[in-house]
């Protein structure tokens, strides 16, 4: 079939728990029909809730006593630091509020949570925690990001490029790369900072 010029059949979700059900906030009193409404709102909700905290709660954040070996370190002194705080839990009320919750994305969450406050944490905290410590916590974030992925999902992949042939990666190797991926991101964004 594949030579054919027709597809074979993908399935429409891989996701080996799935349910019909609508559980969740505002999708239990809105049509299907609006669910890119929901998308938008969801959006929406998420800049607000950023935007308006941070301007009510920005004050109650941990300041940088400026980095003594940065360049020009010393200029960073008392801005605010740990604001992740902020936009991911505004963030996270906006997942609850406007997206179907099951408990593969309720676990995201919770894990997205305390990936935010091992930072936010570590920002307060008088003495900087280290590279070793918050990397071995973010390692164990995205050791439990990966255990979660594959107990809720199967460890196939689909190439779009080649007639939406599937490709099965073997469960180990298809974990590594979910850590890698996870923790190298979460560095990634420590170091924007």
């Amino acid at each position: 079939r594949m030579f054919s010029g027709i597809p074979p059949a993908v399935p429409e979700k891989r996701n080996k728990h799935n349910s019909a059900d609508r559980s969740h906030m505002l999708h239990s009193i809105v049509s299907e029909d609006m669910t890119s409404l929901l998308v938008l709102g969801g959006i929406l909700f998420a800049f607000g809730a950023t935007v308006f905290a941070t301007g009510g709660f920005c004050k109650y954040l941990p300041r940088d006593a400026g980095r003594e070996f940065a360049h020009d370190g010393k200029l960073s002194a008392g801005k605010p630091r740990g604001a992740g705080i902020i936009f991911v839990l505004a963030f996270v009320a906006s997942a609850i509020l406007f997206v179907p919750m099951k408990p593969e994305l309720v676990i995201y969450l919770i894990l997205i949570v305390i990936s935010m406050l091992t930072g936010f944490l570590d920002d307060a905290s008088e003495k900087p925690w280290g590279e070793l410590k918050k990397g071995i916590l973010d390692l164990c974030v995205a050791v439990l990001v990966a255990m979660t992925f594959l107990h809720y999902n199967d460890n196939t992949i689909q190439l779009a490029l080649f007639h939406h042939a599937m490709l099965e990666i073997p469960k180990a190797v298809f974990a590594v790369l979910i850590v890698v991926l996870v923790w190298v991101s979460v560095n990634v964004t420590n170091c924007s900072d």
